[in-house]
Formats: structure tokens, sequence, C-alpha cells
């Protein structure tokens, strides 16, 4: 949290980094895709039955804000619907607007298949794409931050559906940046959202048009009509 307070004021969306990781304490199984807490890290190699659960983070790398999405690991990205939600307007958390660069980890950016997902993304936003450097800086305690999120879940509630972590992404996500956004809701708020033709262009990109916000994701995304009048 220094940061906000020595040296020169975090400006958002100058930059932020894409992560793909697969949480080491948190898994769902294969009878009932529940998602459970082991103490003792996971290994994909001796899971089993146990599904790993993998976990999308867009962090913004001055402010530490973030949007983060889980999913069990052998389900198919979609990283354009990632991108779209963390950078169109959403009631009550920050992160709007495209940022100038976009930092890809190398296991995206040596797919060819994902990383023409987010090509397609940032082409249509008007944002750079940039190979990461090693390791995660500022971005690794985003990452802990949403891995806590989804614990404390299972803490409170119990095991729950991995598809409910899409029905909670907007809490998880708020409540991960907590630490930040009491320090930088002004200056997020100065970013114009995506623009109506860019929405269009992301809807576009599926079969069903407007998919990556329909529900559940259609209870936060905020400005658009729903997909279906598309």
């Amino acid at each position: 949290m220094l940061r906000f307070f020595l040296g020169p004021k975090p400006v958002p969306n100058r930059s932020h980094r894409l992560i793909v990781g697969d949480s080491k304490h948190l898994y769902c199984a294969d009878e009932d895709m529940l998602v459970r807490f082991q103490q003792k890290p996971l290994d994909h190699r001796t899971c089993g039955k146990r599904k790993m659960i993998t976990k999308y983070l867009v962090v913004d790398e001055e402010t530490g804000v973030l949007w983060g999405e889980a999913y069990a690991r052998d389900a198919k990205p979609d990283l354009v619907g990632l991108l779209a939600r963390a950078w169109v307007s959403k009631r009550g958390h920050p992160m709007h607007g495209a940022p100038a660069q976009l930092v890809l980890p190398q296991s995206i950016a040596s797919n060819e298949a994902l990383h023409n997902q987010v090509s397609f993304v940032c082409k249509v936003v008007g944002t750079r794409l940039v190979n990461a450097p090693s390791g995660w800086g500022p971005a690794a305690q985003a990452s802990r931050a949403y891995e806590s999120e989804l614990r404390t879940a299972v803490d409170i509630h119990g095991e729950f559906p991995i598809a409910a972590a899409s029905v909670a992404a907007h809490l998880f996500s708020v409540n991960a940046s907590a630490g930040s956004l009491a320090y930088c809701k002004e200056a997020w708020a100065q970013f114009p959202n995506l623009e109506a033709h860019q929405i269009k262009q992301l809807d576009q990109a599926y079969v069903t048009p407007g998919a990556w916000r329909a529900d559940p994701f259609n209870e936060f995304v905020d400005g658009f009509p729903e997909a279906s009048q598309h």
C-alpha cells in the first residue's frame, strides 16, 4: 500500500497484466464439480479425479485493481470474454476502459489459439500487447488476494459449484481489490467506457452474439442493452 503514499501517484490503465495460473490448494471433484480446499499443495500430474482450478486475472499494474474469474482446469478458455468483462463498465467495480498495454504471460504468448483471442480483443480496443518479463511483480499480490477470496468462500459457505465462481466473479474481484479501491476510485472515474462500436465487434465474436455478457454476467455489466437485443 506504500505505493499510494510514496512516489508518483498510480495512474490506472497504463499497463494491465494477464495472469493465468492454477490454484495450489483449491480443486473440484469429477463427480460433483464442487470447489474444495486441501492443505497439501496440488500437483496436476497426480490429481486423479480432482480437477485443478485455474485462475484468470486481469490486473492493473499500478493500482492493483483486478478482474478475476476461475474455472476448472480443463474448461475451454474464453479470453475474449474475460478481457471484455474486465474492460467494460461494471456496476460497483472501478476497472473499465482499455489499457495502453496488456502484458502477456508466456503460456498465452506461446499458444497460438489463445494468443489469437487476446490479439482480437486488443485490436478492437486499441491496446498494445507486450510479452511478460520473468516474474509477476506486483501482480503476485493480486493473485494471492483473489485466491484468498475463493478460499474464504469455501470456509464460510462450504463446498460450492465451480459454476458459482462465475456468478460471484464480481464480488470476488471487488473484495480482492478492496485494499486499493479507497485510493484510486477518482483516478478510475476519468476513463471512458468501451465505445458502442467496440462492444458490437466483441459481441459478434460469438455464435450467439454478446454471449460474453449474457447470464450470469449480465447482472453487473453496465451501460449496454442485453445481448439478446443485438
